[in-house]
């Protein structure tokens, strides 16, 4: 499958090309050893919210890595942040046993969201956005980056 830009082809992993063309890379968890023997390769972006699944590769080779900032990922990797958070302050797990087991146990220790503490480690993009939401519900928020850290209440 082949796709135009204005001025770049883009071809796909398993397609017929040239490797000397090569100049951008764009992954999420391609198959190591796939982008060695690009020699003009110049810089590598990662599709996902990490850049993890490229140190996998033993092959990658030497070149800048880029992050691709997307806000429908920030907003989705955020409302999973959130979710989370939500499925353990409202104990859904233990209420999901309870019907299981046809139990229901009256519970008037329920916290609420600003009785519990949520350390966000990293203060990127996708950070900062889960800070948001979580101060947005109530939760107090520990936030740290390696830059600098950030203690917001």
């Amino acid at each position: 499958m082949e796709a135009l830009l204005p001025s770049h082809k883009i071809v796909m992993l398993g397609e017929s090309f040239d490797r000397e063309s090569i100049r951008y890379a764009l992954s999420w968890r391609h198959p190591p050893g796939a982008l060695k023997d690009l020699p003009n390769l110049r810089v590598i972006l990662s599709l996902g919210a990490g850049v993890d699944h490229l140190f996998s590769d033993h092959a990658l080779p030497d070149r800048p890595i880029m992050r691709v900032v997307d806000p429908d990922l920030t907003n989705r990797m955020s409302e999973w942040v959130v979710m989370h958070a939500l499925v353990h302050l409202r104990q859904l797990r233990r209420y999901e046993r309870q019907q299981r087991e046809r139990v229901w146990a009256d519970d008037d220790q329920q916290p609420t969201a600003s009785d519990i503490q949520i350390g966000v480690l990293g203060l990127g993009v996708m950070g900062k956005d889960a800070v948001v939401k979580l101060k947005a519900l109530g939760f107090k928020v520990a936030a740290g980056a390696r830059a600098q850290s950030h203690f917001p209440t």
